[in-house]
């Protein structure tokens, strides 16, 4: 719970989790972790989709994240509308590669623009481009544009 109470505090108070950071808090590169940059801002409904990366970095298994041509992190915020299992709190692994963009794979999560906002999601090619689609109803939703496909997802930021 207190960790939704400061999701909600930060939110309201519109302050980036990233700028709290101090640059001794950030872990170095080591042999068996690799820190990307974190996006400024958070993926949520409500939230314009994070386009930049912060001074911030966040840290990763060195395997995760050498397998990517073009890895940032990005804060997730408590959300209906992300796919099941990523929850407020969390912080996701993208590949935002121009390959891992443009051609998506319906087996993949992805990291997504919408018109309210951010999401987590499946995507289906629909009319008029990429759409969100929901497992629960087995139904494509509005559209997205699909920002970066999630690696990894971790909880506790």
């Amino acid at each position: 719970m207190l960790p939704d109470m400061a999701d909600v505090i930060l939110h309201r108070l519109r302050i980036d989790l990233a700028a709290l950071l101090q640059a001794d808090e950030r872990a170095p590169d080591c042999a068996e972790c690799r820190c990307v940059p974190l996006l400024n801002g958070w993926i949520g409904t409500g939230y314009p989709f994070p386009e930049t990366p912060g001074r911030a970095r966040y840290p990763f298994q060195a395997t995760h994240v050498d397998l990517l041509e073009a890895p940032v992190a990005a804060a997730l915020v408590a959300d209906s509308g992300h796919a099941q299992g990523f929850q407020s709190g969390g912080v996701v692994l993208l590949d935002c590669a121009a390959g891992a963009v443009q051609t998506p794979d319906e087996a993949s999560y992805y990291a997504l623009e919408t018109a309210g906002g951010g999401a987590i999601g499946l995507v289906r090619r629909g009319a008029g481009g990429w759409r969100i689609w929901s497992q629960e109803s087995g139904k494509a939703g509005g559209s997205a544009v699909i920002k970066g496909r999630v690696s990894l997802m971790v909880q506790g930021f």
